[in-house]
């Protein structure tokens, strides 16, 4: 997602590179936003939730998703009806290759979504076939397309040598939620950790 966002121009990202010590230095310009630098991130999502914005008259389902059910560059989203979901999947396949932005990797637990999208555009993993019992990763969880259930994997708290705060909130913190789902259950840790600092 990031190579497709044009940088303005400007002259602020530059690199200077050479193949050996003896060949003379070449100093190149970044058109584009380039993956781990700070912005990188909001620059992505702010160029999604612009594009929604001004396209929300000519694709209003798409705009609504692009603004409320991406996770970064991860889309996860539904709908009641295989109508409306297909008149989804249009609406968000044209708003973002208008953009030059090509959402890959689709799942569902619908086969008669699935049928009419590429074959080259669905994820990779063979879960998508809906009688087969696997699981399909999205957001750090994993979902089981047949019987719409979210997993998690969440490995047993252990600890290395001596247990001390420090080491408690980095193994806590190993604990990967990012939609909250699991707060009833890392709230406790988070409890564990208050007592601990009051003793």
């Amino acid at each position: 997602m990031y190579r497709q966002i044009a940088l303005q121009d400007s002259d602020f990202q530059r690199i200077v590179w050479r193949n050996s010590p003896f060949e003379p230095i070449q100093d190149f310009g970044l058109t584009r936003i380039a993956y781990g630098t700070a912005s990188a991130p909001y620059l992505a999502i702010k160029c999604l939730q612009q594009l929604a914005l001004h396209e929300a008259n000519n694709f209003p389902l798409a705009s609504k998703a692009a603004l409320n059910d991406f996770y970064v560059d991860e889309l996860m989203s539904g709908a009641n009806s295989l109508s409306e979901a297909l008149e989804l999947l249009n609406q968000l396949t044209q708003m973002l290759s208008s953009a030059g932005l090509v959402l890959r990797k689709w799942a569902s637990n619908c086969s008669e979504l699935l049928n009419s999208i590429d074959s080259d555009m669905l994820s990779s993993n063979a879960s998508l076939n809906i009688d087969n019992d696997g699981t399909v990763k999205t957001l750090g969880i994993l979902w089981h397309p047949a019987s719409h259930v979210f997993y998690f994997k969440i490995t047993p708290l252990s600890f290395e040598g001596p247990l001390t705060k420090r080491t408690l909130l980095s193994t806590i913190a190993k604990t990967f939620d990012p939609l909250g789902w699991l707060s009833p259950i890392t709230i406790q840790y988070k409890t564990i950790m208050k007592r601990l600092w009051k003793q």
